[in-house]
């Protein structure tokens, strides 16, 4: 034993170990250094996470060394590391919790049942935060606490936990995490993050291919197995390996609604690479003859239809699915220009002709149950559309509507009268694009608007300055209504009061910021 400084150091000559034992003047200021950092506010700023994670450790530390703190002082650290059991981050949440198994049985077992319940009770409580961080702290905290907490409620905590680990029917829930279906875990494997793709897959494999422990009940296990072998050689992160695989998926009921969100949001990407491996893995396969789904009579093009419904009804409002699932739609359903997909497609043109083959050829959605399916597309494109200021949301939107319009189908009234609603938008790029598109759809089907009206209508499109004064617009697409027989909405009816409003009250300068195209600007990034 030798004394240095404010300390004592003893050598365990048996275990080789060297213990430390500080003053009192030395515990007093080590028992002060995180209160100190809490008054500085030193979580703040970019170094703020490394703060927290590192607080965690010295509490971890001064707990195995047993420094003397009085109850103020462990009730503000316990605070703390409850604190950072609900940081969103990982890492200083698993920091947190080592610091717990230590600094419990150190300063808290011995200080009563009360205590004890006190902190089960908080800890059972956050399991219900509506907080995703919040609560996967919490069972962390649970599963660390010592034998002497634990004998006093072991059967609620179990209970709890339990009931805490049923799956929560959120299509927005941003943490992966909680998300533990192989259901789930498919959908993240044909998202368009590489890295997130690779892991999605790597963790199939952990779960189909156990050494330790088998589990059972996972549905259709053999495609399971055929689609994602038992092999380290596939190069997962590369779309061109994983897409054609994934989406045999669509196959399975269980597996086909979760899997298309996902393929929808890599099909829909702007990154040309991923667009391309992911819609051709879908057009490969509606075309694979080899896959014959049967489901109560119905074939696999009008399965894939009623799923992308589902998408576009269960994922209504989050523009992050939505936006890129009325991409593939258009896609599908317009076949998209071939001179377009021979640009996009330069290096393959072999595939160009293919898609265009297999989407003309097979007329996807053309067939059974068209009509249902058209018809319940407008409603969500409609509802969708209403008051978005995505700009590529809206021109998807608009384009669709232009080509169900086209079609001498019954739903074609339905979508043209929707379509003519966007002529006097807010948005002066919108008001130019629904009346191309109006111009285009009259060309194709003459019998939207009666014939004898039909030149005035085109007239009246060809000549009005669409990108203009709103209050000309709309009052041009209140005669086109007229020439075309459909009656005024009732959103249509609140503009037009609007508009007269405007005309009595020129020299008023509106502080709305939508009712100008900046707003639109802003968002495009202009």
């Amino acid at each position: 034993m030798r004394l240095e400084g404010s300390e004592v150091r003893h050598k365990d000559q048996d275990k080789g170990r060297i213990y430390v034992f500080y003053f009192v003047d030395r515990q007093k200021a080590l028992s002060g250094v995180v209160p100190a950092i809490e008054k500085a506010r030193l979580y703040r700023g970019k170094g703020g996470e490394i703060m927290r994670s590192a607080v965690s450790r010295f509490i971890s530390c001064i707990s195995m060394a047993g420094i003397s703190l009085n109850e103020k002082t462990k009730k503000s650290l316990l605070e703390t590391l409850n604190e950072n059991l609900r940081h969103p981050n990982s890492q200083i949440q698993c920091d947190a919790v080592d610091a717990l198994k230590h600094f419990i049985p150190t300063y808290l077992v011995s200080s009563g049942e009360k205590i004890a319940n006190d902190i089960i009770s908080k800890y059972l409580a956050l399991l219900d935060d509506p907080n995703v961080a919040a609560r996967r702290g919490a069972a962390l905290a649970l599963g660390i606490l010592p034998y002497k907490f634990l004998i006093l409620k072991w059967m609620p905590v179990m209970t709890k936990l339990c009931s805490s680990c049923t799956i929560e029917d959120k299509p927005d829930d941003p943490d992966v995490e909680t998300r533990d279906l192989i259901a789930g875990i498919a959908k993240q494997a044909v998202e368009k993050i590489d890295k997130l793709r690779e892991i999605a897959v790597k963790t199939l494999q952990r779960i189909l291919y156990n050494q330790e422990q088998f589990i059972p009940f996972i549905p259709h296990r053999e495609l399971l197995e055929e689609i994602v072998p038992n092999s380290s050689e596939l190069k997962w992160a590369v779309p061109a390996v994983l897409y054609p695989r994934l989406v045999k998926l669509l196959q399975v009921s269980c597996y086909r609604k979760p899997v298309l969100a996902g393929l929808v949001i890599s099909t829909g990407d702007l990154l040309e690479s991923l667009k391309k491996a992911s819609t051709s893995a879908l057009v490969g396969y509606l075309q694979d003859s080899d896959i014959n789904i049967s489901c109560e009579g119905k074939n696999k093009e009008y399965l894939l239809s009623c799923d992308f419904l589902w998408v576009l009804e269960r994922y209504q409002k989050c523009d992050r699915v939505i936006t890129p699932t009325l991409k593939v739609v258009k896609f599908i359903l317009v076949a998209v220009d071939v001179i377009h997909l021979l640009l996009l497609f330069q290096s393959d043109r072999g595939l160009v002709l293919q898609t265009i083959e297999a989407l003309f050829s097979k007329k996807i959605f053309l067939k059974e149950g068209y009509s249902e399916f058209c018809s319940r597309l407008i409603d969500s494109v409609v509802s969708e559309l209403k008051g978005s200021k995505d700009f590529t949301k809206l021109c998807t939107g608009i384009s669709l509507l232009g080509y169900i319009s086209s079609q001498l189908e019954g739903t074609c009234i339905k979508a043209f009268s929707q379509l003519v609603t966007f002529l006097g938008h807010r948005y002066p790029k919108i008001r130019k694009a629904s009346a191309d598109q109006v111009y285009l759809v009259l060309l194709q089907n003459n019998d939207l608007i009666p014939l004898e009206n039909l030149d005035k209508a085109q007239e009246v499109l060809s000549e009005t300055c669409w990108e203009g004064d709103v209050e000309e617009a709309r009052r041009k697409r209140a005669e086109l209504n007229e020439l075309a027989g459909f009656s005024v909405t009732t959103s249509q009816k609140s503009e037009n009061q609007e508009t007269r409003r405007k005309a009595g009250t020129q020299s008023v300068v509106s502080t709305d910021e939508n009712t100008s195209y900046s707003s639109l600007v802003d968002f495009s990034g202009y």
